[in-house]
């Protein structure tokens, strides 16, 4: 039965990510909520740090999703820069302050847990879906992740082969390619017109500074939200 019910939320988080494409970070907490339950069950308020936070309860529900999106995607790079955005939410899985990359997969293995990411133009969503016994623990770990990465730099050439694979086999895709060929017409002059993944040129070229500053400046806590479903 569990199986069944986390089978069906992470065809629901698939479909959310996919169907959000071209859309910015509020549109995708509405298609969130539409999605997962009706919107007056949701009670929206404010941390002290200036996060938002919205809680949609259903506690028939073996399983708890927590999705934190970070109102930051590839609109806010540059373009020598561009792909930063998504290097960057590779990078977030490599380690902390206080765990390895391997204890935080193994934390999550442990608790039953599933952790993901997905980046956009105009956000990058975590997520993580959790027995409800067990939420507690896969905050902590998303919260860890999220604000006490230290982008390990003997990680860093590794993901960088990982990206610029992955953008070659979207040049590959049919699909990719007439997404990337739209954007680029349609946003013409914007930054809209970057591909979400960078080139294979930009991603060469990147820095680690370059992506450290990215995160400084908008991994904090007043420019996401937190929504918490079950």
């Amino acid at each position: 039965m569990i199986k069944n019910i986390f089978n069906i939320f992470v065809v629901h988080i698939l479909l959310i990510g996919l169907s959000c494409f071209a859309c910015g970070a509020d549109e995708l907490q509405n298609q969130a909520l539409s999605m997962f339950g009706e919107t007056q069950n949701a009670s929206v308020f404010y941390l002290d740090n200036g996060m938002e936070v919205i809680l949609i309860e259903n506690h028939a529900s073996p399983m708890i999703t927590a999705f934190t999106i970070v109102k930051a995607g590839s609109r806010n790079e540059d373009a020598a820069t561009n792909g930063s955005a998504h290097f960057l939410e590779h990078l977030l899985f490599n380690g902390t302050k206080t765990r390895t990359q391997k204890k935080l997969y193994e934390e999550m293995d442990y608790y039953g847990g599933y952790n993901n990411a997905h980046t956009g133009p105009d956000y990058t969503n975590f997520m993580i879906l959790m027995p409800r016994e067990y939420i507690e623990q896969g905050m902590d770990i998303q919260a860890d992740m999220l604000f006490n990465s230290t982008l390990p730099p003997g990680k860093f050439e590794k993901e960088r082969g990982i990206v610029i694979e992955e953008i070659g086999k979207g040049a590959d895709r049919p699909s990719t390619q007439v997404n990337n060929h739209f954007s680029k017409t349609l946003f013409s002059g914007t930054p809209y017109e970057r591909p979400v993944l960078g080139t294979v040129s930009t991603i060469t070229h990147l820095k680690r500074d370059d992506v450290l500053d990215y995160y400084h400046n908008w991994y904090v806590p007043n420019n996401m939200t937190l929504m918490v479903i079950g």
